[in-house]
Parts: structure tokens; sequence; C-alpha cells
């Protein structure tokens, strides 16, 4: 689930920069901000190849021809938000709440902090 409120342990660390690897959506990307505007001088968010446009047509939820490859940083992103809402079991549901564009709009115009995406096309391992 996203993570909404921090360990004031953390937030007593006073990191320079802040590496958030799990962020789902704006409500917990915006709180990670609000937690460490006063020590982190930039936040990293992983974020993911789903919000490419290239995506949306490969998952036949937008129309259209393939995407020139390799995608880029500004290669065309999806123009849909809440790319898994329509399998959400609830509105409570993690899947309701997801987008990663929302994610990097509010990393990347924050205005107090500095901030970096990585989109990541894949990451492997434990869940």
């Amino acid at each position: 689930m996203p993570v909404r409120e921090f360990a004031p342990e953390a937030i007593a660390f006073r990191p320079e920069v802040l590496l958030h690897m799990v962020p789902m959506g704006e409500a917990d990307t915006k709180a990670a901000l609000d937690a460490f505007r006063n020590s982190a001088k930039r936040i990293v968010a992983i974020s993911s190849g789903d919000v490419y446009r290239a995506y949306e047509v490969f998952m036949n939820s937008e129309p259209g021809g393939v995407e020139p490859t390799p995608l880029r940083e500004d290669s065309a992103l999806r123009a849909n938000l809440y790319p898994y809402r329509k399998i959400a079991a609830s509105r409570d549901a993690l899947e309701y709440h997801y987008d990663k564009i929302l994610v990097e709009r509010a990393v990347l115009h924050d205005g107090k902090m500095a901030g970096t995406v990585l989109r990541l096309p894949k990451v492997y391992g434990p869940a």
C-alpha cells in the first residue's frame, strides 16, 4: 500500500536526497515531499514505463500505431490517467489511485524541492 506517513526517526535523519522507491500516486508522493521538505534538497522517484503512450497502444487502451523506439524521455505520454482503475476492486484499492504520471508531476513541479524521475521499464524481484 502507498506510504502516506513516515516514522519520526526517518524524518529526523534529515536526508539531503530522498529516494522514493515506491511512489504509487499523487497523494503518497505529496506526503513524502511534505514530510522531507525541511531537509531533503532533492527527491528521486522511481516511475514506470507505463506512463508512455506506447504502453496504452500496446494494451489496446488507446488507438494508434506503434510508437518509434527506443522510447525517450520526451516520447509521448498516455492521454488517460489511472490506467488500472477499471480493474480496482474498490475505491480503496491501490489500482484505483495508482498513476505514475501524477507522481512525476508532483516530483518535477514541487517548487520547493528539486526532483528527478527514473522511468524503469520493469522491476524484477520479490513483491
